[in-house]
């Protein structure tokens, strides 16, 4: 009901940039939608990913208490949780997550990996509690250092430091995610405020540039996930040949699960979830062709990335073409998103801030 009530008035007053605040018209259809994302999507992710952080430190506990095959299989599925999490809400990469002076992204997700400065902080003696860990550079903390050492040769629970460094870096991960969450709060004077609230006196001076900031942040992550996640590894985008070792989340064996995560936060904002608000309910309203289109070609996209076998770090060696060919695919769907959505409704197109990069 609510989405058939959102329908009825969401083309004029998004295209034609006109409000619907009057008590005839009822409320901005295009502030339900930011409302939407915030509480349907974003806030509950941000609040599962803080849980699954927190179950990460306690199944790291309980396996360095008590060593078996099965605690360090819940392990692995604790943190392949957090990621899932982590990566699902990427799309909201901007505002708290990279710009200072927060940078949570550094705090939880600085890849590629780097063993080196793992493997040092290992062979030091700092202190490797939550609290100190949270001081550390990028290299040192986050979901990729947690998964070096769950999946290393050396297995975790070897020594008590590789244990205790663990679940430091948990710790800290679920007090960042935390503070992420608090970082967007509209109710905390968060950033995600901003976007419900145009002013002149910031950079989202209407309605219009708030939604067009998450929506370009839908093509902006497809593209991430081509020229980054594959492009690089692959080599096309790095200017050489493959290389294997700068995969993310290559040590899990997770890096099409990753994309896939980030995919599955591109489908539930475009098209939202049970009784959520999507992107879909604008552009179906005057172009239902066009959604049909984003459909065929999510669905190609996630079916060329799952042909990615047995991992990505195999593929960009062994198998390159499957590589490119879902390289090739998600530029359709990235194509459908930053033209034709884009222009269908009237936003306003930025530029990827990884270009360049």
């Amino acid at each position: 009901m609510r989405k058939r009530l959102f329908t009825a008035v969401i083309a004029a007053s998004l295209i034609c940039g006109c409000s619907s605040d009057s008590s005839s018209q009822g409320p901005d259809p295009r502030l339900q939608l930011l409302e939407s994302w915030w509480a349907d999507f974003l806030s509950p992710e941000l609040d599962a990913l803080t849980d699954a952080n927190g179950a990460l430190e306690a199944a790291a506990k309980a396996h360095c208490e008590t060593p078996t095959d099965t605690s360090l299989a819940e392990l692995k599925e604790a943190w392949e949780t957090s990621q899932r999490h982590l990566k699902r809400q990427e799309v909201f990469a901007f505002g708290p997550y990279t710009e200072e002076p927060e940078r949570f992204r550094a705090e939880l997700d600085f890849w590629p990996v780097r063993p080196d400065s793992i493997e040092e902080i290992l062979a030091g003696e700092n202190d490797v509690s939550a609290e100190n860990v949270a001081g550390f550079g990028g290299p040192g903390k986050g979901l990729p250092a947690a998964e070096y050492l769950i999946w290393n040769e050396v297995s975790v629970d070897s020594d008590e430091r590789r244990c205790a460094y663990l679940q430091g870096i948990s710790g800290a991960a679920t007090t960042a995610s935390m503070g992420l969450k608090t970082a967007w709060d509209p109710e905390q004077d968060g950033h995600y405020g901003l976007l419900l609230n145009p002013s002149s006196e910031h950079e989202y001076e209407t309605i219009i540039l708030s939604v067009s900031a998450v929506v370009n942040r839908l093509w902006f992550t497809i593209e991430n996930i081509r020229l980054e996640r594959l492009g690089e590894p692959l080599g096309t985008t790095s200017g050489g040949s493959a290389q294997p070792e700068i995969v993310e989340s290559r040590f899990s064996n997770a890096s099409i699960l990753a994309v896939q995560a980030n995919l599955a936060g591109v489908e539930e904002l475009y098209f939202g979830k049970d009784d959520s608000v999507g992107l879909a309910q604008f552009v179906g309203s005057t172009a239902p062709e066009l959604n049909e289109d984003v459909r065929r070609e999510l669905d190609a996209s996630k079916a060329a990335l799952d042909a990615i076998q047995p991992n990505l770090a195999d593929a960009v060696v062994n198998d390159p073409a499957t590589v490119q060919a879902a390289m090739d695919q998600l530029l359709k769907l990235q194509t459908l998103i930053e033209v034709d959505v884009i222009s269908e409704l009237g936003l306003s197109r930025s530029f990827n801030d990884t270009d360049g990069d």
